[in-house]
């Protein structure tokens, strides 16, 4: 009598198994991720530029600290320098992070912190491109630069939540969405409550910075659309 055996199935090494499907991934995550390594680097800049003015106070060259256009121009250099050079590092290191990455992520993170970043960075750099080169000529800026880093924190906080709200809303769909400028210019009033030339100015330069970015913003939903 003839005993046949049912085929067994044969475990194939782990070098032969067939691979796993990788995460279908939009082609727009490495600029995703890109921005994000944009938005972190320009909001270190300020601290990088904090820290060389400390450094250098310390090496008993306190005209750092007494030149607050130094400051600006420090933080021109290490806001967006900084900001470039982390997006390029992070898109260089995209390869190593997909992996922990699904097709929904930082759709709408590389939206608003990119705004939340040129919101606290775009208006002092404006101060700082207009003032700086008159601070070389002579001109006394330095009560220009005071007030702009130290008398406007709740001004730039302000303007910030309006920007990432309305990058929330755009990365949403919402094409037409605009930056509501309103509260940072009402806190503007204080403590310039007897001045009007503070509210005036942070509208003016919110309104450049929100329309700009707002511009490139646009830019980058339609390339999420098209992906």
């Amino acid at each position: 009598m003839t005993v046949t055996h049912a085929p067994r199935h044969v475990a194939l090494p782990s070098s032969a198994a067939a691979p796993a499907s990788p995460s279908l991934l939009p082609s727009t995550m490495p600029a995703r991720v890109a921005r994000m390594g944009f938005a972190w680097g320009m909001l270190a800049g300020p601290l990088a530029a904090y820290a060389v003015v400390v450094v250098e106070h310390n090496a008993a060259r306190p005209e750092y600290v007494q030149a607050p256009e130094n400051f600006g121009l420090l933080l021109l250099m290490f806001a967006w320098g900084g900001g470039v050079l982390a997006a390029l590092a992070a898109r260089a290191a995209f390869p190593h992070l997909r992996r922990f990455l699904h097709p929904d992520s930082l759709s709408r993170a590389s939206f608003v912190w990119p705004a939340i970043a040129v919101a606290f960075v775009g208006p002092i750099s404006i101060h700082a491109a207009v003032a700086g080169p008159m601070a070389l000529f002579g001109t006394n800026t330095d009560p220009w630069f005071a007030f702009a880093y130290a008398g406007t924190v709740h001004v730039h906080a302000a303007f910030a939540i309006a920007m990432g709200i309305a990058a929330w809303r755009l990365a949403g769909g919402n094409e037409r969405v605009r930056v509501a400028l309103w509260p940072a210019v009402a806190l503007a009033f204080f403590p310039g409550i007897f001045l009007l030339f503070p509210p005036l100015l942070v509208w003016m330069c919110g309104l450049m910075v929100a329309h700009s970015f707002l511009a490139v913003a646009r830019g980058w939903l339609a390339a999420e659309r098209a992906a």
